[in-house]
């Protein structure tokens, strides 16, 4: 157990008198700090986001092409 008992200690008025006294200045945030995040972390975020999206990453036209190409060229060789 502690041997005395903390008081509260009063300010003095003068310090309460100034600082009202005196007009605030708002601080402005000049340049914000970037969040960093960890090596993988930002890479890990965008596979969630395109698994839970629907849109296709390749456009279909040019991909159904590309697919009947690759199809001929082991059709003929098989």
């Amino acid at each position: 157990m502690a041997k005395h008992k903390q008081t509260y200690h009063k300010r003095k008025t003068l310090l309460t008198c100034t600082f009202f006294s005196e007009p605030q200045v708002k601080a402005t945030k000049t340049n914000p700090k970037k969040r960093r995040f960890r090596p993988g972390t930002k890479a890990l975020m965008e596979i969630r986001k395109q698994q839970k999206s629907s849109e296709l990453l390749i456009k279909k036209r040019p991909f159904s092409r590309l697919v009947r190409q690759d199809g001929l060229k082991h059709h003929c060789i098989g």
